[in-house]
């Protein structure tokens, strides 16, 4: 069988399976935990949260880990939109954005959120100067993929960014799952952004929001 599907998900590498194995077996230990076992575990983690920090040019402290990519764009986009209402009521999007991204915008404007979905153009992409051109006095968020899940079209997300950050009170995330490994992320001039493994030859249930120390969130699971 040839297999033509990577862009929804790949095969786990065999060096991956093998390190995964192990941990599973051997590293169980809770990382909260303040036995030895649970300390190690913690090591570990820590441990995989700088060497991807430092892959992507930003602090230990900006990673969080999700379970998934869907989760990641709702902690973003609805975690933000909750705390910080005070920075205004309108959101830009698209009108071609993932399922997760989508429904995400559904629920905020279920409880009074403003969210504009702009059109991509003939390249399949939303342009910065259609960001430049909708974004109002009360704009707080911008969300647009890096890279279209469906047409590969690539949105200007440097661009983007640089209008956005022009705005006093408004913060720009990116969904990069299709981009992560492909081509370059302006990840020092994102607030947020998506990131998934199972896109790259990683195991499913393992991924992560990339958020500046600075962007505040609701946290949507509590624990």
């Amino acid at each position: 069988m040839i297999y033509f599907d990577n862009a929804s998900t790949t095969s786990v590498r065999p060096e991956v399976a093998r390190v995964y194995k192990k941990l599973v077996e051997e590293s169980f230990a809770n990382a909260d935990s303040m036995h030895s076992p649970g300390r190690k575990t913690k090591r570990q983690l820590e441990q995989a949260r700088s060497h991807i920090a430092r892959s992507l040019g930003v602090d230990d402290s900006e990673i969080v880990f999700t379970s998934c990519a869907s989760e990641s764009n709702s902690l973003a986009i609805v975690g933000y939109a909750l705390a910080n209402r005070q920075r205004g009521n309108h959101i830009l999007t698209s009108n071609v954005e993932h399922s997760s991204t989508r429904h995400a915008m559904d629920f905020l404007e279920s409880i009074g959120f403003d969210v504009e979905r702009l059109p991509i153009n003939e390249q399949g992409i939303v342009s910065a100067q259609a960001v430049k051109d909708h974004l109002r006095k009360d704009t707080m968020l911008v969300s647009l993929m890096h890279v279209n899940n469906e047409i590969g079209s690539i949105n200007p997300i440097e661009a983007i960014a640089d209008v956005v950050h022009r705005h006093p009170t408004c913060v720009f995330h990116s969904d990069c799952v299709q981009s992560f490994g492909k081509i370059g992320i302006p990840f020092q001039k994102l607030d947020m952004a998506t990131i998934s493994a199972h896109k790259i030859h990683g195991v499913k249930g393992s991924a992560l929001l990339m958020k500046k120390n600075r962007i505040q969130l609701q946290p949507l699971v509590f624990g």
